[in-house]
């Protein structure tokens, strides 16, 4: 067996556990879970996700760059957000950052000086601020109406020199 052959055996296979992993009902997954549990253990493909049940998250957070320039105009990037599909897996590292920056200075102070850098407008900057805004989840079953109070704040702020 070639090389190549070998190699796309191995990603169909791969392919294949992962899919039947997370096939939801129990017949399928019992029936396959003896050979692809410890298939994905060893290739740390594995999801485990009972380590989110116990204790979901209660609030949620969101973060933005406010920018003012030296003529007095403003402007505010905000993380993006894509749609339902693929936009998915890049709207989770979005607001991965997003949780990382309220945990981290040195990652605030990173996206501060980032998105400066990349997103301000191209003309004289006079600050950037980073704000979070936090509210409280509304209860299971209940609409979203019911979250709590939005509180926002700036998080930290760039000023730039001159």
């Amino acid at each position: 067996m070639s090389r190549h052959a070998a190699i796309s055996v191995f990603l169909v296979l791969f392919v294949a556990t992962i899919a039947t992993a997370n096939i939801p009902g129990n017949g399928v997954r019992k029936a396959v879970g003896k050979v692809d549990d410890p298939a994905l253990a060893a290739l740390g493909a594995r999801q485990v996700w009972s380590v989110f049940a116990p204790d979901p998250n209660q609030v949620v957070g969101k973060i933005a760059v406010r920018f003012t320039y030296r003529d007095g105009s403003t402007s505010t990037w905000r993380v993006p957000r894509g749609g339902p599909l693929v936009h998915g897996y890049e709207d989770y590292r979005w607001l991965k950052l997003a949780e990382n920056v309220a945990r981290s200075q040195t990652a605030a102070a990173g996206l501060l000086v980032w998105a400066a850098r990349h997103k301000a407008e191209p003309k004289p900057l006079a600050r950037a601020d980073l704000i979070r805004s936090v509210y409280d989840v509304a209860p299971p079953g209940e609409p979203r109406a019911q979250r709590g109070r939005t509180d926002t704040g700036v998080l930290l702020s760039l000023k730039a020199p001159g």
